[in-house]
């Protein structure tokens, strides 16, 4: 019995667990709730920090946007007598005036740039140095908006030229003002980039060739000519095709370029068709009865 005794202490002693200790270890191991639970806590506790810390930041947010408020209410306090007379301004002279007359002048004009009313109010909004505050740039940023809706109803009234859609997309990427709404510009921009590859393409084929005297390929002219259909807008690549189709593609002049619709002039002598631009004619009027070309009178030579 003694002996029995002393080899369990030895076995105590030596590190080996008790049959209590085993009991309580085989009993955690056995409860797996508890330590879901633990986990269950953790993550709860961790997304109440989360939110705890969203909303100290969201109350910086707000303070830094009421101290903004509140020292623009400041600035503008300090320059309420000079906004009262800037606003009787505009609206005397832009939004109610007095006449037809006036009424007509303060509108934007054609081409999208403001009316001389617009621009001196404009102008008196910097003199008294209040252009920067938030109800003053708005104002003045609606004249902006107003004279480029207004010339785009004037050129979209009927089928534009490239150049006016060009200018109108150029004017509205400005920095003088900024329009709410971008999609109308979208709209604007699709078919205009296809515009200008078709551009591109024109302008490869009809590419002038020096000595050249290979016709250009009529039923690819005529390709490129019904490609012009899908595209909204009047391009003078157009008629520069339908003159090139109906003179069968020929080459003139010494740069070796098609009847385009330019002007030309033909030689007396030799009976071939220049460009003016080609031989010094800037326009039909200097155009003489006897004109001999430069490779008959011998001023110019072919190598």
């Amino acid at each position: 019995m003694q002996s029995c005794k002393v080899s369990n202490i030895a076995a105590s002693d030596n590190g080996t667990p008790l049959d209590g200790e085993k009991e309580h270890a085989s009993s955690q191991e056995s409860n797996p709730k508890s330590t879901d639970m633990t986990h269950e806590t953790q993550e709860k506790l961790n997304k109440a920090l989360a939110t705890l810390e969203n909303c100290h930041r969201r109350m910086d947010q707000l303070g830094e946007i009421f101290n903004e408020r509140k020292s623009r209410e400041a600035r503008e306090d300090i320059m309420r007598e000079s906004l009262r007379r800037w606003f009787i301004l505009v609206r005397t002279m832009v939004l109610v005036p007095k006449s037809i007359e006036q009424a007509k002048s303060s509108q934007p004009l054609k081409d999208g740039s403001l009316s001389p009313p617009m621009d001196q109010v404009v102008t008196e909004a910097t003199k008294l140095g209040i252009r920067h505050l938030p109800d003053v740039s708005l104002t003045i940023n609606a004249f902006g908006c107003m004279a480029w809706s207004l010339r785009a109803l004037h050129v979209l009234s009927r089928k534009p030229k490239i150049e006016e859609v060009r200018s109108l997309v150029s004017q509205s990427e400005g920095a003088f003002f900024k329009l709410p709404e971008t999609k109308c510009v979208r709209m604007l921009q699709s078919p205009l980039s296809r515009a200008t590859l078709w551009q591109a393409k024109v302008v490869k084929a009809l590419k002038p060739i020096p000595g050249e005297k290979k016709p250009y390929e009529v039923s690819v002219l005529s390709g490129l000519l019904g490609g012009a259909r899908d595209i909204p807008y009047t391009m003078p690549e157009e008629s520069q095709l339908w003159s090139t189709i109906e003179d069968e593609g020929n080459r003139h002049c010494l740069c070796g370029g098609p009847s385009d619709g330019r002007f030309m002039i033909s030689c007396d002598k030799c009976e071939v068709w220049y460009h003016g631009d080609c031989v010094d004619f800037k326009a039909q009027g200097d155009a003489q009865s006897n004109w001999i070309c430069p490779l008959c009178t011998g001023a110019l030579t072919l190598k």
